[in-house]
């Protein structure tokens, strides 16, 4: 069921306390009607969607027409609507010409060189948009080349929440590529088609297809949702988080490598971390009650050595006695997960300590099998 213009007004005019900011985002090409023609249907379903901005993506040709056709058509879209403000949603901040490598306006996508520098931009923008956890995306994957097509649905289904979602529009003929359709207008008008055919609007018939889509938002690592990481290496460190786990420890580097990811720990957490390396291998899980300030000292002096005389400093975190490793055991196993899952997101489970056992007598294992843990440099045992 379609919307009135006046529900859609009255929706458009309420705070934005009573509901989520919304943002379109979309793709725009050499046809710039695709964003028109998802703004009606979304504007008059029901519930509405009527955005608060609106993104552009495109090339510098796409600019060009957005600026010569798509500006009016929006104008047009407002006016016919009753409302302004998705006229106003349109700012010139808001529309994202892809740059190059060297920096300048793509006028075109026509190189491997040229996808590249525009699977990053889009992968910047969508994990920019979505970084507000309240607001609500919208993304028409209708306009541009097919390959930005493809890499916005891509970075949504990377960087997407339960609140956003993804369509592409589908015009019949004669329409569908008709230079001056933008949306099928509240008074008809008739329009010269293929061989000077005439044509009326009112025969147009917008569907907007909504498109399902893969969430791993959840299992990103925090550093890929907060930071700048280029398209290829959001998707390879992904792409690890889905791979068999293995564990590398690095001794001469004194590093704690995970499926390819180092994951940065203190050097006395780090030895705190390698006893349980060392018990997996020998197949023997440890609670806080067999865990002894003695050892965490041995495999911190192997590890490190003296280091600088950091360890006269560092030796004074361990537990004094037997009756304090129960509360140190506990605060290092916390700080080692915490690091775990920031580093590497969904994919630290294997890696953690998991519990073996009912309490009060729990104990905790690395559950990796020995087979994937990998330990290179002088031993430490």
């Amino acid at each position: 069921m379609l919307v009135t213009r006046a529900e859609i007004l009255h929706d458009t005019l309420m705070p934005n306390a009573s509901r989520p900011r919304r943002i379109f985002l979309s793709a725009v090409g050499l046809t710039p009607q695709v964003v028109t023609e998802s703004l009606y249907v979304l504007a008059t379903a029901r519930p509405s969607f009527v955005p608060d901005e609106i993104h552009l993506l495109t090339t510098e040709e796409g600019r060009r027409r957005i600026d010569l056709m798509l500006r009016y058509g929006l104008a047009d879209l407002a006016f016919d609507l009753d409302c302004p403000a998705l006229a106003e949603a349109l700012s010139p901040n808001s529309i994202h010409v892809i740059p190059g490598m060297d920096g300048k306006p793509l006028m075109d996508i026509n190189s491997d060189v040229d996808n590249e520098a525009a699977a990053n931009t889009i992968c910047t923008l969508v994990r920019s948009l979505t970084a507000d956890p309240v607001t609500r995306l919208h993304v028409s994957i209708a306009g541009g080349r097919k390959t930005m097509s493809f890499l916005l649905g891509y970075a949504l289904s990377l960087y997407g929440r339960p609140q956003d979602t993804l369509s592409h529009v589908l015009v019949n003929d004669p329409f569908q590529t008709h230079p001056e359709f933008f949306f099928p207008r509240r008074v008809p008008k008739v329009l010269l088609g293929q061989g000077g055919r005439p044509v009326s609007t009112d025969e147009a018939k917008i569907t907007l297809a909504e498109i399902p889509f893969v969430r791993l938002r959840h299992g990103m690592p925090a550093d890929l949702l907060a930071g700048t990481t280029t398209y290829g290496e959001t998707v390879a460190r992904v792409q690890r988080a889905f791979a068999a786990p293995h564990l590398h420890l690095d001794i001469p580097r004194r590093q704690l490598v995970c499926q390819d990811v180092v994951v940065p720990l203190p050097p006395l957490l780090l030895a705190f971390y390698v006893c349980f390396i060392l018990r997996r291998r020998q197949g023997a899980p440890v609670s806080w009650r067999e865990l002894s300030a003695q050892e965490i000292k041995s495999v911190y002096q192997r590890l490190h050595g003296d280091d600088n005389g950091r360890w006269e400093r560092v030796r004074h975190g361990l537990p004094a006695g037997p009756d304090d490793m129960k509360d140190y055991f506990e605060q290092k196993k916390a700080a080692l997960h915490k690091a775990l899952r920031t580093t590497l997101g969904s994919a630290a489970t294997p890696y953690m300590l998991q519990p073996i056992g009912k309490r009060p007598r729990t104990r905790f294992a690395l559950s990796l099998d020995p087979s994937a843990i990998t330990i290179t440099g002088e031993d430490v045992q």
